[in-house]
């Protein structure tokens, strides 16, 4: 395994602006699998999943109404967004969002999840798409509702 951080095939130095740092549940910094190209028969070569959305209200019934995405993209691509609301053991169906090829500004794409089986105490989202398409993802906000189910 080469040293950290990992670089893109075709990039030979750290680009100046943030990066995600992909990293298990146990906080040790992973490589992405370049050989993977699907995973419970859908095609993707990268993955990445969002820690539990609504830790803050922890104990409290919450639905993924919607996410923003913030991001720069070096080319026009597209990535596949799915929610779970089980910590990540299942996944709504993905839905391929188109992005932009802005390198110059960061650019916010909304997904709505129109799904309310996305309602849950552990919510989550995952992002898989092409790596060998470069897009720095810069941030994203979660919006959730409120079910008001509290576990004692």
């Amino acid at each position: 395994m080469p040293t950290i951080p990992y670089l893109p095939p075709g990039q030979s130095e750290l680009p100046a602006e943030r990066f995600l740092v992909f990293a298990t549940t146990g906080n040790a910094v992973v490589r992405i699998d370049e050989t993977a190209t699907a995973k419970i028969a859908a095609a993707y070569t990268a993955e990445w999943q969002s820690p539990t959305l609504n830790v803050v209200e922890e104990g409290k019934e919450m639905t993924l109404a919607s996410l923003d995405l913030y991001y720069a993209a070096g080319a026009a691509t597209s990535v596949d967004i799915s929610a779970s609301s089980d910590g990540g053991e299942t996944f709504s169906t993905p839905q391929t969002i188109a992005l932009l090829a802005v390198i110059d500004q960061i650019r916010r794409v909304r997904v709505d999840f129109n799904d309310p089986s996305v309602t849950g105490f552990d919510l989550r989202f995952r992002i898989q798409m092409i790596l060998t398409d470069i897009v720095n993802i810069y941030g994203y906000r979660p919006h959730l509702i409120d079910r008001g189910d509290l576990i004692f």
